[in-house]
């Protein structure tokens, strides 16, 4: 699965990432995107969504 996202620019890849969360896609899947984005330097914080 990795090989297939590491064709991603940074900011698809990142945008993909919060797709997943938004979704709540597989857990694993979510994995493998940190994974990825943890290997480019991508800072990421899965956090609640913010009550402004």
């Amino acid at each position: 699965m990795s090989s297939s996202i590491t064709h991603l620019n940074d900011e698809q890849l990142f945008e993909v990432y919060k797709n997943a969360l938004d979704l709540n896609l597989d857990e694993e899947f979510i994995r493998i995107l940190e994974e990825e984005m943890g290997k480019r330097s991508i800072i990421f914080k899965k956090s609640a969504e913010n009550s402004l």
